[in-house]
């Protein structure tokens, strides 16, 4: 039985230490092969990165071209601005220049055209001071010529705004 006992003993520790022997080859296998997966991955990951680089790299192209086109685009509305500014202005200085604003549909005898009755002695009468009544017939008062100046100026602002929104809306849709 001892004899027995041995070869058992020794069938058992031969077993054994080709267990162990197997399951360290499948680890180091493991291993292996762990090792070249993670080498394909990494090709992966740097194939991926290159991509996205290059993506990039065209995004950031195409954002400084779209940048450069509305800087161009703002230059020029810019300009134009400017050169609407300055035909007011000149407008307004050549309208300085003429001094006194006159109505340009008022007679000389007084009343318009649209009246029924006879000229009233009040009407026909020039304002005080005058030499000649046909020289201040149809004079406007300086606060009407003041309000309308006024006025003029708010349309003229208001004008130039929509012109400049107008094109930077029209530039936005492409149009």
């Amino acid at each position: 039985m001892n004899m027995l006992l041995i070869r058992g003993l020794v069938l058992a520790a031969i077993l054994g230490i080709l267990t162990a022997g197997y399951f360290g080859w499948r680890a180091e296998q493991r291993g292996i092969g762990a090792a070249a997966q993670k080498i394909v991955d990494q090709r992966e990951v740097d194939k991926i990165k290159a991509e996205a680089a290059l993506a990039l790299a065209a995004a950031v192209k195409g954002k400084d071209t779209a940048e450069e086109a509305l800087r161009l685009a703002v230059r020029k509305q810019e300009d134009t601005d400017a050169k609407n500014q300055k035909t007011v202005v000149e407008f307004r200085r050549k309208l300085a220049a003429v001094g006194v604003l006159r109505d340009p549909y008022a007679k000389a005898s007084g009343c318009g055209s649209g009246s029924s009755g006879p000229a009233t002695a009040v009407a026909a009468a020039s304002s005080p001071g005058a030499i000649d009544g046909a020289e201040t017939a149809g004079v406007l008062s300086k606060e009407l010529a003041g309000f309308l100046q006024q006025q003029a100026d708010e349309a003229d602002t208001v004008n130039l705004a929509y012109i400049s929104c107008r094109a930077d809306l029209l530039g936005l849709k492409g149009g």
